[in-house]
């Protein structure tokens, strides 16, 4: 039992651990904007959606499973301790992978996040929905909820511990080697549950949290799921684009917004009691309201109050979202499908503000 939050928690501090840092390696060769966060941000959406995508393919294999979580792991074990012998860290790549050209650094920056952290990355992120299903499998009658509230207490955790810990006490080097030293135990762990998991057998996987029927999801309700999704990945990007480059350029401000999504992930997924809809309704129109008076008086306001109201509208839109999401969450037999459509709109947000907002609005 224990195992299961254990590597849930572990691998989504992991994932927020190696976006700071590896962003921290390759943004000064691209010069350090917020836009090539964002660009960095857009890669670790894809990949994640990418994850997702596995672990729903990969649990409609059953006799396979097992086997082929494995491989993959021990795969992404040996590329590190390979990496290990021409890099500084596993995965900070040397100044050999600078490019000379940063005119249009989007090609360049997903290559190099591909060679260094991209299929450590791309396990990591699909083990929070394929231990919540193998739980689901292992323990019937068990909530699931709960292991997601875990899986962004982690993430959080390792967002803010990064700037206030490691960053100003460890070099990258340190940084590289502990980061995959923590993947290796990970790698251990998540073995073992695939294992066990391998024993089970097959049963139902309906639960506690069921508040579906077991019919498949309608189209209607991956829509909604994928809408909802998006509408909270855009305005966490916008608004990480609107305060650091519109408001002020502090370093690691764009933590702030992403904590708070975040944040709004644990309350929702906590239980029934983390989300009122018609409290967060009323928020987002005071929000909102804030908002544009900010925005129609900048030169008047510090930029403290302007960081307080951009922040605010996101966490009430998120709290929206994301309690909506939960109360529309489904058993634990389709599990992996909604993950995948909640990723999949997480991804159609972050194309949206960095691939298509530049071209149609003015100014952006």
């Amino acid at each position: 039992m224990v195992v299961f939050p254990v590597s849930i928690f572990l691998s989504a501090f992991l994932l927020f651990q190696i976006q700071p840092m590896i962003g921290k390696v390759i943004l000064p060769w691209f010069g350090g904007t917020p836009a090539v966060w964002s660009t960095v941000m857009l890669f670790f959406q894809i990949l994640l959606t990418g994850g997702y995508a596995y672990a729903y393919w990969l649990i409609g294999r059953a006799k396979k499973q097992t086997v082929t979580h494995i491989i993959l792991i021990v795969f992404a074990m040996i590329v590190l301790v390979l990496l290990s012998f021409v890099w500084a860290s596993p995965i900070t790549p040397d100044s050999t992978w600078k490019p000379q050209d940063v005119s249009a650094p989007i090609f360049d920056i997903f290559k190099l996040l591909t060679v260094a952290v991209g299929l450590p990355y791309f396990i990591l992120a699909s083990n929070g929905p394929l231990m919540q299903a193998w739980f689901s499998r292992i323990h019937v009658g068990r909530s699931y909820a709960r292991l997601y509230a875990i899986s962004n207490v982690g993430s959080l955790l390792g967002l803010l511990a990064y700037p206030v810990l490691i960053e100003p006490n460890l070099s990258l080097r340190f940084q590289g080697w502990m980061w995959s030293i923590g993947f290796i135990i990970f790698g251990c762990l998540a073995v073992w549950v695939a294992i066990q998991n391998g024993r089970a057998a097959p049963r139902l996987m309906i639960g506690s949290d069921s508040v579906r029927s077991s019919k498949p999801s309608s189209s209607s309700l991956l829509a909604l799921w994928i809408v909802l999704s998006a509408t909270a990945s855009l305005f966490l990007l916008s608004v990480t684009n609107q305060i650091s480059q519109e408001v002020a350029v502090i370093p690691f401000l764009w933590v702030l917004p992403l904590a708070i999504y975040l944040l709004s992930f644990i309350l929702s997924f906590s239980g029934e009691r983390g989300y009122n809809r018609k409290f967060y309704s009323i928020l987002f129109i005071v929000t909102t309201a804030l908002t544009l008076f900010v925005m129609l008086n900048v030169t008047a306001l510090h930029v403290y109050w302007q960081i307080l109201a951009y922040c605010s509208l996101l966490f009430a839109a998120c709290m929206l979202c994301h309690g909506e999401l939960y109360l529309l969450r489904p058993e634990a037999e389709h599990l992996t499908t909604f993950y995948l459509m909640v990723s999949i709109g997480g991804a159609a947000g972050g194309l949206f503000v960095s691939l298509i907002a530049p071209l149609i609005f003015n100014g952006y």
